[in-house]
């Protein structure tokens, strides 16, 4: 086992596992084929070198293979044999590969080609180095917390297919992929429909799952549409709340597990038996379940605020109260004493600074008066000290002069530094610094380009984040992302069309994987460019 075993569980382990196969409803109960060798599959496939036999499923068989011209690591899906011998099945086999390739989402693994070769046709697809959630769930129940986390970007990437009119039809577990960086990613988009819709026996049942497939899809499955999703993911919801799959008779998760009663709305609404009352759009069901996380956060930091505020309130405002009683005192009995002046200026610019870097949270009000009224207090003591020093004439105004000077050295230093408290130059967020092409740019040439971002600090290897900035605003990834050697610089090859505008998140508010060594997320970036028009076009 290598060191670095997800859940420190064997990778082989884990691939070779499958469970709950796909109904692809070419007939109740027929023995699972045995997968080709990898002789005969590199025979088929001399273009690629096949590295190993990965697992087998209602969808076919799932080989691990190199592009040796790209040097990438994909996936190789064979689909059913019996596939090869429908003759209608090639013209469908075409148009729902086009479906699927055009699926450019940070959540879907990408489909790269299709065709048919050896007899046989095949998709070659993204490799998503992780595991299942299936193999996740095997390890202990979610947290309700760690289940919200993976809701929504499951949504936002069914409704990227939905409004290209591509259904999924096998949600489960087994689909949902989650990589070593975390990042959850959806397999096998509409190949249960591509498969599960070949005539290949008389009865006509519905591809997908049991347990997982929404009741009108597996009664009329002709008639089911993109809400059947939106079912499929309320179980998987609520198998990570639960650890079970929903009852025929369906409780409310919290009954089971200890969990916010709000979810119970969401995972019921998501299991309603007829289509119309279940979330209309997964963008519906994403929008229920960010509220929630997001009522939830706010709850925590109002206690965490009202604790700490009723435990400082008293210690900082007699300690506010007090020091500027003292300084105020002092300068109206020594109004000629300098430093008297400058300790309570500088008292005051302390209370203004951190009354505005606080003015957003109790907390950070009681803090800001709890520093500067300790600082006006020091401050005065030493004024009064200094005026009480009984020194010769001559001798006592070098000392005092000496002594101002070093004062206000002291001062500026300290005031420079509390500008940005706890802020070095280790801590401080890294930011992009160069982008190419520049963000901006009208005229970027078409074709297989390199985007280079660099960033002012050096980043965590292998991390990194492209959000679309609006739906199919993202140019097609030939190669995945990677870094220069000096780890500042992350380059990704891509194939830009002509005439078109790219816009994509470097970092955004949901995903922040780039990161630098420390572990501080980079600033989000928008780096967004037109590329330009064919000759003779307008």
């Amino acid at each position: 086992m290598p060191a670095r075993a997800p859940e420190g569980l064997c990778p082989k382990c884990l691939l070779l596992g499958v469970a709950a196969p796909t109904d692809t409803g070419v007939g109740h109960a027929r023995p699972t084929p045995t997968p080709p060798t990898l002789e005969a599959v590199t025979a088929s496939f001399p273009q690629l070198e096949i590295l190993e036999f990965i697992g087998q499923g209602g969808m076919g068989c799932v080989f691990k293979a190199r592009q040796p011209q790209l040097n990438r690591v994909i996936a190789l899906k064979i689909l059913p044999e019996a596939l090869a011998r429908d003759a209608a099945f090639a013209a469908r086999f075409v148009r729902e590969a086009q479906a699927l390739a055009a699926l450019n989402h940070p959540n879907i693994v990408t489909v790269h080609d299709f065709g048919q070769s050896g007899g046989v046709f095949y998709l070659l697809m993204e490799f998503v180095d992780g595991v299942n959630l299936r193999q996740a769930l095997r390890g202990g129940r979610f947290t309700p917390e760690q289940a919200l986390a993976i809701v929504p970007p499951i949504c936002d990437a069914l409704q990227f297919a939905h409004d290209r009119g591509v259904v999924h039809r096998d949600i489960k577990p087994e689909n949902l992929l989650l990589d070593k960086a975390g990042r959850i990613k959806i397999a096998d988009f509409g190949i249960a429909r591509m498969v599960g819709a070949a005539p290949l026996a008389a009865d006509d049942r519905a591809a997908g799952t049991p347990y997982y497939v929404a009741p009108e899809q597996r009664a009329k499955p002709q008639q089911a549409d993109h809400r059947a999703d939106i079912y499929s993911l309320g179980v998987v919801f609520y198998e990570m709340l639960t650890g079970e799959l929903p009852a025929r008779k369906l409780e409310p998760p919290s009954r089971k597990v200890q969990i916010d009663v709000r979810l119970d709305e969401v995972v019921l609404r998501a299991l309603e038996e007829k289509p119309e009352r279940r979330y209309q759009t997964a963008d519906q069901l994403k929008t229920h379940v960010e509220t929630i996380l997001a009522g939830a956060a706010a709850e925590n930091v109002v206690h965490v605020e009202s604790t700490a505020s009723k435990r400082y309130a008293g210690l900082s405002l007699a300690l506010f109260l007090a020091g500027t009683f003292g300084t105020l005192l002092l300068m109206t009995i020594s109004w000629r004493h300098d430093l008297a002046l400058i300790f309570g200026t500088v008292g005051l610019v302390f209370a203004l600074i951190f009354g505005i870097l606080g003015r957003h949270e109790r907390l950070g009000k009681a803090m800001a008066i709890a520093i500067s009224g300790v600082f006006v207090v020091v401050a005065g003591t030493v004024a009064v000290l200094t005026e009480m020093i009984p020194l010769g004439a001559k001798e006592g105004a070098e000392r005092k002069a000496a002594l101002k000077a070093e004062r206000i050295k002291e001062l500026n230093n300290a005031a420079a530094a509390a500008t940005i408290p706890g802020w070095t130059v280790d801590t401080l967020p890294p930011v992009v610094v160069q982008t190419q092409p520049a963000s901006g740019a009208r005229d970027v040439a078409p074709g297989i380009v390199e985007i280079r971002v660099k960033f002012s600090k050096e980043m965590t290897y292998g991390s990194w984040s492209w959000t679309s900035a609006w739906p199919d605003s993202t140019p097609a990834a030939v190669e995945r992302p990677r870094y220069d050697e000096d780890r500042q610089t992350c380059l990704m090859t891509v194939k830009l069309e002509p005439g078109r505008t790219y816009a994509w998140w470097l970092n955004s508010e949901t995903f922040q994987n780039f990161k630098d060594q420390h572990g501080n997320p980079a600033l989000p970036y928008l780096l967004i460019f037109r590329t330009s028009s064919p000759e003779g076009s307008p």
